[in-house]
């Protein structure tokens, strides 16, 4: 959460509030594995997830992940590709291997 721009200390985050981000992300990359075939995002990064809400205590918080336009079924046969380079997994400069 380092990245986002609401992430300096004292401005009365909460951790709760950063938590609930997360979890938000975590649900929806998990919803998007889970189809059958399974959605890779392909270019998750700060700039592609909307917060909406404060993270303030009392404040109602969550998060949506935007620009699936590097998005793509995968398949048994499927490669990496694109993505913003910074925010690339490791294991997808791997080429000629299959990403999961």
């Amino acid at each position: 959460l380092d990245a986002f721009p609401w992430s300096s200390s004292g401005d009365g985050q909460t951790t709760v509030g950063r938590v609930r981000v997360l979890t938000d992300l975590c649900r929806a990359m998990r919803y998007m594995h889970e189809h059958v075939p399974a959605v890779v995002h392909g270019d998750l990064k700060p700039s592609n997830i909307m917060v909406l809400g404060r993270l303030e205590e009392g404040s109602s918080v969550s998060a949506k992940v935007l620009d699936l336009g590097l998005s793509r079924l995968m398949t048994t046969s499927s490669r990496s590709r694109g993505g913003t380079t910074a925010w690339r997994a490791p294991e997808t400069f791997v080429h000629g291997n299959p990403v999961d």
